[in-house]
């Protein structure tokens, strides 16, 4: 029960903070909203059908009592909707094969997901060689789910630190 309290406790608190800062005030978005558009449920169900977005919001306030939808929300509204969310799971259901593609510097899987972000065919040559250079020292986890989630994180990382001029970041 202490757990729970702590997670509510805190999820109220960056919300508070989200009403209090006047950047959020621009980009308002209900708290319905933050918990269909963000956080894991929008991540696992993605859809823009009225089902696969409330599920999205059942899932948000299972799992964590939508404390993740409430900060990527507030915090990073533009993680919400976009590339970074159809990134997310594209990676999430294709890992496997984008894990060949990648250890093969080349493929459809890797390809797509260069697409997903609208980055210049001119461009995937080098995002593939700095993926490929990067991803070994920065995969983490024993689970696919992890390594997942670790490929997101360096690709999100490799085009926002390299590659914003080629693709939507």
């Amino acid at each position: 029960m202490k757990a729970t309290m702590k997670a509510l406790v805190c999820t109220l608190g960056v919300a508070a903070m989200g009403l209090t800062n006047p950047a959020a005030a621009q980009d308002a978005r209900t708290i319905g909203e933050i918990y269909k558009e963000c956080g894991l449920g929008a991540i696992i169900f993605t859809g823009d059908t009225e089902n696969s977005q409330i599920i999205a919001a059942i899932s948000n306030i299972t799992s964590d009592l939508g404390s993740t939808a409430i900060t990527s929300g507030l915090v990073s509204p533009a993680t919400c909707t976009g590339g970074s969310v159809e990134t997310a799971a594209f990676i999430m259901h294709t890992y496997p094969s984008l894990e060949r593609d990648l250890a093969r510097g080349e493929g459809e899987y890797i390809n797509a997901m260069l697409e997903l972000r609208d980055c210049d065919v001119t461009s995937h040559h080098n995002i593939i060689e700095d993926m490929r250079a990067n991803y070994a020292d920065e995969l983490v986890g024993d689970t696919a789910i992890e390594r997942a989630s670790s490929l997101f994180d360096s690709f999100e990382n490799t085009l926002a630190t390299s590659y914003s001029d080629s693709c939507v970041v």
